[in-house]
Parts: structure tokens; sequence; C-alpha cells
């Protein structure tokens, strides 16, 4: 533990693991072992996933106005697991497959992208295959952005379709985009679903588990820039404002301390003044003032 102390660039640690970095070979850069480093790991990122996700409403992150678009597009991502992590995170395991002589756990995830910045807006993990599964991601991105879609893409899986007729207003149409062939009309989706073979979930001497889904989604958003961005990531894109640093961990980081400080002045009762506090200075690191 006294080594992993040492380490004072974590963001640069969380960067490189997520994009791609295997956890032995960066234990062993690191001199730490893989069992110490996969749980200061995980700890890290559920936290930060947290903090985010609890400032992300309404078009909004704290008090950062994001700017959306009009279309959604919708898809699932089927992801080996390693099943007794997984369980315990409450999650049931979709399916079992053979695989190299093994059985393997496997997991749906349905992901939502707002078309305009690329934004991923919710990458739930499914209880089932129901219209009803679909809908609580459709309702938690509507959540996010503080409204519906002007339209929704999907395939023509008809969980999809039904969720579709059965819980979003009449004013937003749906467009079907089926498979042609093996090949997906939905390039958002694909090209998300990608990024996390890459990143090779089900390797590791654990396996993937839900902190690694968490991860991949808070790396993906506001850290990896895209070349069809103009070089920029999502939230960037989203709040047309270029990061003051390359490597969006660190402004992550920074966020998660600030609301910790804001939950510890709360605690003090002084949260009107830690909550102006985080607007300048959240403000002030992008640049915004």
């Amino acid at each position: 533990m006294a080594k992993f102390r040492q380490i004072k660039n974590f963001a640069d640690v969380l960067n490189r693991f997520f994009s791609g970095m295997g956890l032995r070979n960066l234990s062993r850069e690191l001199d730490v072992s893989p069992a110490t480093l996969y749980r200061r790991l995980s700890e890290k990122t559920e936290e930060i996933y947290s903090v985010v996700i609890g400032g992300l409403r309404n078009s909004r992150l704290y008090d950062i106005n994001l700017e959306f678009g009009d279309i959604w597009e919708v898809d699932e991502k089927v992801l080996p697991v390693n099943a007794k992590l997984w369980r315990r995170t409450g999650y049931p395991i979709s399916r079992f497959k053979r695989k190299k002589g093994r059985q393997v756990a496997e997991v749906s995830i349905v992901n939502i992208f707002d078309l305009r910045t690329h934004f991923c807006l919710a990458s739930e993990p499914l209880q089932n295959d129901s219209s009803e599964e679909i809908a609580r991601a459709l309702l938690l991105a509507r959540e996010r952005i503080g409204r519906w879609p002007v339209i929704i893409r999907c395939d023509n899986a008809l969980a999809h379709v039904n969720a579709y007729k059965r819980y979003v207003p009449k004013h937003t149409r749906l467009e079907i985009l089926p498979k042609l062939g093996e090949v997906s009309q939905l390039h958002l989706a694909e090209g998300y679903h990608r990024f996390m073979d890459l990143r090779k979930l089900d390797s590791g001497i654990h396996g993937a588990s839900l902190w690694m889904v968490h991860g991949n989604w808070l790396h993906y958003n506001f850290v990896e820039r895209k070349a069809s961005l103009n070089n920029l990531t999502p939230f960037e894109v989203a709040i047309n404002n270029k990061l003051l640093t390359e490597n969006g961990w660190e402004f992550l980081l920074y966020l998660t301390e600030k609301v910790k400080q804001i939950e510890q002045d709360y605690r003090e009762s002084r949260l009107f003044k830690a909550t102006e506090v985080l607007q300048e200075d959240l403000k002030g690191y992008l640049g915004l003032v």
C-alpha cells in the first residue's frame, strides 16, 4: 500500500488502464500487485462514476450546461463477464456460452447515444430481455437530458419497438434501421461496442465486472478524443469547449474531490457557500469564465 500512495498521477493510471493496457503489465510497471491495483482501480472508478451520474440531470453536469441533439441511437451489447463478481452487483447473468471448452457467463447491456455529441447517455445492464428493461434505460437517458428526443433509432428488436410503443410519447418518432446482413446501421452504437471489445473487458485476472463497464463509459464520454468529433471528446462537444487538460481523468478526479468537499461542508452546515464555490471552480477549470 505504501508504494501505491507514492503514485501521484492516478489520472494517468486510469487513462492507461481504460485505454487498453493490461492489468498485469500495468501492475508490473507500477511495482504493485495486480490484486492491489485491481482494488484501487475499482474503488476510484466507482467513486467517480457515482459523482458523475449524481450530477447528470436535465442537460447539466452540476452547474455546467450540456447541449445535446434531437436524435438517439439505441442498441444492445453482449458482454462476457466474471460470473462470481457480476452476481455481487445484483444483476443477473443473461446466459452461459461455451467458449474454448469452458462456460463463459454473458450479460446484455443497452447503450443509448446522442447523435449530435456522440455522448453515451446510458450504458445499463439488463435484468431481462423485456421491453420494460429497455424502457428503464430510455427513461434514465430522458432524465439525464431532461427531455425526449425528436427521433429514436434502433434495429427491429421486438423489445425496443415495444418499449417505444408503451413508454415513449407520441411526439418522438421511431426509426427502425434493420441490420444489413450482419452489419448494423447504428454506427455510434457499433463504434462503442468495438471500443468495449478493444478494452478486452473479459480479460485480466478477475474478468469484467460492473465497475469496468462504468469506467469504459467514463473514458468514452470524458477522455477519449475522436476524429469524428474534430479530436474532441463527447463531453467537450456537449459543453462547446475544450478541456484545459489533455487527460479527462484529471477533470473527473477534480470534480470528484470538489463534490466530496461539498458533502463535507453539508455535514458542517455550509452547503450554500460550498455550492457557490463548486459552480465557480468548475467554470474556471473548464475555461467557461
